[in-house]
């Protein structure tokens, strides 16, 4: 119980804190980008009116096999799949006071691979599909990984938003309208208004430019930092349990009378990142080849400073090609760390957000498959970012330090 007891004392030393920062914000009035077009819904009305996809497809589940869902698996290392869990988890509980044990969690990743099951799925098969009620969300797979899980589970449902996963089944939803929590909130509870933070996350998933809220790039650094990508909430694997301290904290903090403060935390939060990651970038970044590439290169594995560190890398040799009159461009980033104990590299691949020439999922799929050091079907990821491992030996300067006597 010492975990337990652990990620609790961590919950409840928030507490004392969240209640200052709340009474400092009431009078904080957040900043809306109003010269910004993009709007994808002018108005909260007009917002909450934009769900008849999902109420549709709701309308074919009773009571009964929504309660009956046993095995939750949701994107684990982002916002959006962190929040269908939890919607799923006060659901299921019934806001936390019905904890059934048989109720699995996991988190695990989305994967583009195009033919085959997914190494994703065919880890956690056994335990927590075959013969069980499955609810997936935020997770896309091809057909026959799909099939595959339609095969062993008991029952099956999907809600998602990306393309792949749209019109592959009569139990999946996918929209590219609405982040996946947004959607499996009107699945769960359909006659209730989106929450205000569920709003937040889909506002900052989806790229929707609300301007009927403010601050959302603060508010997805702060759940970040807090949430998602907490050390103390994954060193205690905090979402993948239905009495997981993740949940607890959730809901704690996620109340639309607290958005306010979490957004000026998020403020100092984002301060601290965009600091660090100009630091990084500007000592450890170096330019080189990769398998035919123009990358950007540094040693570094740091959950939640990856993808800007590598992005301002990016930004930083680009600027650093301009000055020098070159009309050179980075294709992409590329950073690598070893894992001792495994012989393995991870190495991810990173694109600048605007780019679509490089597809960095095909790429790291290619390595994957065609190096000497490659490790078939280790790979996965996104277009614009995606990682493989590479089996390697110890390197060298380790193998020596293990050897030799003090010097």
């Amino acid at each position: 119980m010492s975990h337990v007891n652990g990620l609790n004392k961590f919950i409840d030393s928030r507490k004392k804190f969240n209640s200052i920062l709340n009474k400092a914000a009431k009078e904080y009035i957040g900043n809306v980008d109003n010269n910004n077009n993009n709007a994808k819904y002018k108005n909260e009305k007009q917002y909450q009116d934009s769900f008849k996809g999902i109420l549709e497809f709701e309308k074919k589940f009773t009571d009964k096999q929504k309660k009956d869902i046993n095995s939750v698996i949701f994107h684990g290392d982002n916002n959006d799949g962190v929040s269908c869990a939890y919607i799923t988890w006060l659901f299921l509980t019934k806001n936390g006071k019905n904890k059934n044990k048989d109720i699995l969690f996991i988190g695990i990743k989305p994967d583009n691979k195009k033919f085959g099951i997914s190494y994703q799925i065919k880890k956690i098969l056994n335990e927590y599909i075959k013969d069980r009620n499955v609810l997936m969300m935020d997770l896309n797979y091809n057909k026959d990984t799909i099939d595959e899980i339609n095969k062993n589970a008991k029952s099956f449902i999907a809600i998602d938003n990306h393309d792949a996963m749209i019109n592959i089944g009569n139990n999946i939803y996918s929209t590219g309208n609405h982040a996946s929590c947004a959607s499996v909130h009107k699945f769960f509870y359909p006659k209730i208004p989106i929450p205000i933070w569920v709003i937040y996350v889909d506002d900052g998933d989806m790229k929707l430019y609300l301007k009927f809220i403010p601050d959302t790039t603060l508010f997805t650094v702060f759940m970040n930092v807090r949430l998602t990508k907490s050390h103390m909430i994954g060193k205690y694997k905090g979402f993948n349990s239905i009495n997981g301290g993740g949940y607890k904290m959730m809901n704690q903090i996620l109340t639309t009378e607290n958005v306010k403060w979490m957004t000026l935390a998020g403020a100092y939060m984002n301060e601290i990142q965009e600091n660090y990651k100009g630091l990084i970038s500007r000592n450890a970044l170096y330019n080189t080849k990769f398998y035919g590439y123009n990358v950007v290169m540094a040693n570094l594995e740091a959950a939640g400073l990856e993808k800007s560190v590598g992005r301002q890398m990016i930004v930083d040799q680009n600027n650093k090609y301009k000055k020098e009159g070159s009309d050179k461009k980075v294709d992409f980033a590329v950073l690598w760390s070893y894992h001792h104990g495994q012989d393995e590299y991870l190495v991810k691949l990173m694109a600048d957000h605007k780019s679509t020439k490089h597809n960095m999922y095909e790429i790291a799929r290619k390595i994957s498959e065609n190096s000497k050091y490659g490790l078939s079907g280790r790979s996965g990821g996104m277009p614009n970012a995606a990682n493989l491992f590479l089996k390697c030996p110890v390197p060298d300067f380790i193998k020596e330090s293990q050897q030799l006597n003090k010097i």
